[in-house]
């Protein structure tokens, strides 16, 4: 998720299939020891159907040429922003066969599950940390560490509860928005879900402070 983020550029190798291009004229080359058979060239073929009757038609016939597979290496760049499901397509970078103009090669972008944020909604960001119960009640001001290493404060002024699995809304600290041209105008939000962690056990003394700042309610049930 970084890399979409901050937008990014990765290397990738693939292998494909090519046309050897000196097989024809020094098949006895060094680079030319790897190659083998083509695939059958496509080729239009006129056909005699009766007398004085011809048609063209496409029939696969042997190839003189010979291929090989080779590795190549390609640069994505992954801008700010991209969504699952989108392509970065290389034209003409797919498996070449003789008398024919390579296909595509497509890449189709696909998130990789990150430990800590959880897009959603597009261009929100969700996730969670987890705080002590005396800060949830006194209030707080931490900070927590975004995907690019910058710092994100959260903060609840004193007087204001923290509840568990309270979320905080921060503005502007989701994902970038990828525009045409392959730049950015605004981000989503981030939605920290806050979990307070209570004390496992508590001494006598402990439990009669709490008793006397918090004195039972008197609730009525209702019927």
């Amino acid at each position: 998720m970084f890399g979409r983020y901050t937008g990014a550029n990765e290397k990738v190798k693939i292998n494909r299939r090519v046309v050897c291009t000196g097989c024809r004229q020094k098949p006895n080359m060094e680079k030319c020891r790897g190659c083998g058979k083509c695939p059958d060239e496509i080729k239009m073929v006129q056909q005699q159907v009766g007398p004085g009757f011809f048609v063209q038609q496409q029939q696969q016939v042997p190839s003189r040429e010979r291929c090989k597979n080779e590795d190549t290496e390609l640069e994505l760049h992954i801008e700010k922003g991209m969504m699952d499901g989108e392509q970065i397509v290389f034209d003409a970078m797919g498996e070449q066969r003789p008398g024919q103009i390579p296909g595509n090669l497509i890449f189709t972008i696909k998130q990789a599950a990150d430990q800590r944020f959880v897009r959603e909604n597009g261009y929100d960001l969700r996730t969670a940390t987890e705080i002590p119960l005396k800060e949830a009640l006194l209030g707080f001001d931490r900070t927590m560490t975004h995907l690019d290493g910058h710092q994100v404060r959260l903060v609840k002024s004193g007087g204001e509860v923290c509840q568990p699995f309270e979320v905080i809304k921060i503005v502007g600290e989701g994902m970038p928005h990828k525009v045409e041209g392959g730049g950015h105008s605004d981000y989503g939000d981030l939605y920290v879900k806050m979990n307070v962690k209570f004390p496992e056990t508590l001494t006598e003394d402990q439990r009669e402070a709490i008793d006397k700042l918090f004195p039972a309610d008197n609730v009525e049930e209702s019927e």
